[in-house]
């Protein structure tokens, strides 16, 4: 929480004034630099996009290490999460971790792979599929295979779950 105080009445000396102010020219010239950079690569100007463009808009994408939490109505939540996870992993190559408790992992797998091969999923639970969507799934999920994406069922969902299951799992450690 940023804190101004403002009082008229107290004095600095003059050493501790230019400390301030050579502290301040510092900080700007970072801001400045920081500023510099990202006008030079567009890649440094946000983060992760995740393929929805609200989101990239509001959010400036996903920065490196940022933690997404969705909250939202069963299904919802899902779709967009599996679609934002499809576009980093899959589309991006980028190595990505999605953690469920309401579903269990068939049941995301299948919700990923509709959702990149565009079938409807509503047909694979009634046993729909036309040879097309077939092929189209074979396709997808060798896509899906190769991608860095690691997909966790996982009965309690909390940051220091999650925490241990990536150190665990993939040798990843976090202050």
């Amino acid at each position: 929480i940023p804190i101004i105080i403002y009082n008229s009445r107290i004095k600095a000396s003059q050493q501790g004034e230019n400390h301030v102010e050579s502290r301040l020219q510092e900080q700007i010239a970072n801001v400045v630099e920081k500023l510099k950079i990202k006008s030079q690569d567009y890649s440094s100007k946000n983060g992760m996009q995740t393929g929805i463009e609200e989101i990239d808009t509001c959010m400036r994408g996903i920065s490196p290490g940022e933690l997404v939490v969705l909250s939202a109505q069963r299904n919802m939540k899902t779709s967009i999460a599996l679609n934002i996870i499809s576009q980093i992993a899959i589309s991006q190559r980028i190595p990505s971790c999605y953690f469920s408790n309401d579903f269990l992992l068939n049941d995301i797998i299948i919700q990923l792979l509709c959702c990149n091969s565009k079938i409807n999923l509503e047909d694979t639970y009634r046993g729909s599929i036309t040879l097309d969507d077939f092929n189209k799934l074979s396709s997808t999920s060798k896509k899906i295979s190769s991608a860095p994406l690691f997909l966790k069922h996982v009965n309690t969902l909390s940051i220091e779950n999650v925490k241990n299951m990536v150190s665990h799992d993939h040798g990843k450690t976090f202050k």
